[in-house]
């Protein structure tokens, strides 16, 4: 679904612009986690994503193609480094692809 961290498509922490940690609700849990948010992470000197399956290449291109409702799409350090780690079967290069 495109999440990273406990940032995940339309949660309330996506729109956080100062807090580094908030509160995420747990879906259908009983409690809550913490979360980092996209001003930490975009803080960071270093963010490395790491991607691995076919069940995931859809999603992954998805991502690389900017979509800004995937919080994955939306990790950009500023003055850091972005390195993506990503499997043959999840960057579509299969012995079918």
């Amino acid at each position: 679904d495109g999440h990273t961290v406990s940032l995940f498509p339309g949660a309330p922490a996506l729109a956080e612009q100062e807090r580094w940690v908030v509160a995420h609700p747990g879906s259908g849990e009983a409690w809550s986690r913490l979360t980092l948010t996209l001003p930490v992470l975009n803080a960071a000197r270093n963010v490395a994503f790491i991607v691995s399956g076919e069940e995931k290449r859809e999603i992954l291109a998805r991502v690389w193609a900017g979509e800004t409702a995937l919080p994955a799409a939306r990790v950009r350090p500023a003055a850091g480094r972005l390195r993506w780690f990503v499997d043959a079967a999840a960057a579509g290069k299969g012995a079918g692809s």
